[in-house]
């Protein structure tokens, strides 16, 4: 990878078959004996969570750039946190009702940066969010007019007095990244017809990038290669744009390599080959 930092995927659970993938992120380029190296090859403290139980719970180690007293998102009164480290909550929601917006922002409310999958809403829908108190700035990629058909894309339809009209897809889309944070924080979505969002971070001296994307359980192989391929050109352009120190990827993209699906293992096949290629030790 050019620059300084590498991705690595754990695989962690989620419905449909599939299982998300929450990123374990080297912060230089290279790693000795489990620990991270900053460019100055003096070791990075870093952080372990464990998230989930039993079969399905996996640890993500979250290298800690930010020193202490000088924590980019203390210095924001809307994000009065003690610890200094940028926390961020990743989570398929399957649906937002304003009783789950309320559930989401106590259980957020030391986090710096939510990344949302199936959130089912659109893309001019960033306003109820911030509003919601989720956060100051948001972007949605939603995918709503595209729905498949065995395996290949359609535009989702509906009867109207006998006539058949264009509709939005009845749920399974709008991925979403709000942030607490606003100086060093921008965030943006692919244009193309796939869902994925990224932010480009500058905090404290740290250049990195967070993405989250949701792929759709009911692709077909031509569309899961498709949404691999945009996925890596997503990555390949932000690593011309910055000289990063980390990369993480968070989003549920239905992939799991002991999955029985045939599409679920193409995908973790997939998925491997751009953690791979994105590594380093």
């Amino acid at each position: 990878m050019a620059g300084r930092g590498g991705i690595k995927g754990d695989r962690g659970g989620s419905g449909n078959g599939g299982q998300a993938n929450p990123g374990n992120i080297s912060s230089s380029r290279k790693r000795k004996n489990e620990d991270f190296y900053g460019a100055d090859g003096n070791v990075v403290p870093y952080k372990t969570c464990k998230i989930g139980e039993g079969e399905e719970e996996f640890s993500i180690h979250v290298p800690n750039f930010w020193v202490p007293g000088k924590n980019v998102a203390n210095s924001q009164k809307n994000v009065p946190f003690k610890e200094d480290i940028l926390s961020i909550l990743f989570g398929n929601i399957d649906g937002l009702s304003n009783q789950k917006l309320d559930r989401l922002k106590i259980i957020s409310e030391n986090d710096h940066i939510l990344c949302l999958n199936e959130t089912n809403f659109s893309e001019t829908d960033c306003k109820l969010l911030i509003n919601s108190g989720l956060g100051e700035i948001c972007t949605i990629k939603s995918c709503d007019d595209i729905t498949y058909k065995n395996g290949k894309p359609v535009t989702p339809t509906k009867k109207v007095n006998g006539l058949t009209c264009k509709t939005r897809k009845r749920s399974g889309y709008g991925t979403a990244m709000v942030s607490k944070i606003t100086a060093g924080v921008q965030i943006e979505k692919f244009s193309g017809d796939a869902e994925i969002v990224y932010s480009k971070l500058q905090l404290n001296g740290a250049d990195g990038v967070l993405i989250t994307a949701y792929r759709s359980p009911s692709m077909g192989t031509p569309c899961i290669e498709k949404f691999y391929n945009n996925l890596n050109d997503v990555i390949e352009q932000l690593k011309k744009d910055l000289e990063l120190d980390f990369l993480v990827f968070v989003g549920d993209d239905n992939a799991s390599a002991d999955s029985k699906s045939h599409q679920s293992r193409m995908a973790a096949k997939c998925f491997q080959r751009i953690a791979d290629k994105n590594l380093i030790f």
